[in-house]
């Protein structure tokens, strides 16, 4: 936050476990996590997150994977409080997807989902299906399978190319990741924090809750380091 900058807020509002970000670099490093997913080659899958950003005039990485020499890179990210999904492959933008409206608010928890299920990568926020736009569509159906050099991972900013970049500043709440497509009721199960179904269960890689902790509470185990 910027000098001068003041947020007040009652006690207990909305009370949720986070990261809290304050950029320059600040981010939670998830390598395994990224080297694992190319490694399984998947074609599927789908990240939620609890999100509080500062602005939405700024660009803000939720979590992305990345290769630290070159240009490739899966970015799920913020830009100017639309949701944005973007899939780099050795300098080729396979995909490149925005919301078609603001969806994410300053200073107010919000819920977002990215699904790919091969056809077309979908957003949904506060568990409702958001119309969205493809500016490229070069592959629709990228996700893990089309990179080839994944070696870092990180949630809370972009880190491809020799570069860091996009760094979130706001909190970050729980972080979790699906080889699924969840379907429409299971991304609605996950905001409204109910009982997931069996096969969501079956297919769930990773779970960043931040309970005191940086571990991966699912079975994944892709627990996570503190970068700057």
């Amino acid at each position: 936050m910027a000098a001068g900058d003041i947020s007040i807020f009652s006690d207990k509002y909305n009370p949720r476990k986070a990261i809290v970000l304050e950029g320059g670099d600040d981010a939670v490093q998830v390598d395994v996590w990224a080297t694992d997913r190319q490694t399984a080659n998947d074609t599927v899958g789908t990240i939620t997150a609890w999100v509080m950003p500062e602005t939405k005039s700024a660009t803000y990485t939720i979590i992305s994977a990345g290769d630290a020499n070159a240009d490739e890179f899966i970015d799920f990210s913020i830009v100017n409080g639309l949701l944005h999904f973007e899939v780099s492959d050795g300098g080729t933008t396979n995909i490149d997807v925005e919301t078609d409206d603001i969806v994410v608010e300053p200073h107010v928890w919000t819920h977002v989902a990215l699904v790919q299920d091969t056809i077309q990568p979908i957003f949904y926020v506060n568990g409702v299906k958001v119309d969205a736009t493809n500016d490229i569509s070069t592959d629709l159906t990228a996700w893990f399978d089309a990179a080839s050099g994944l070696d870092t991972g990180n949630i809370g900013y972009l880190e491809a190319n020799n570069t860091t970049s996009q760094d979130f500043v706001g909190g970050i709440g729980a972080v979790k990741h699906w080889n699924k497509a969840l379907t429409a009721a299971e991304v609605m199960n996950d905001y409204k924090e109910r009982t997931q179904t069996a096969a969501a269960d079956a297919l769930q890689i990773s779970h960043w809750d931040w309970d005191g902790d940086l571990v991966d509470s699912w079975a994944g185990a892709n627990n996570a380091t503190t970068v700057a």
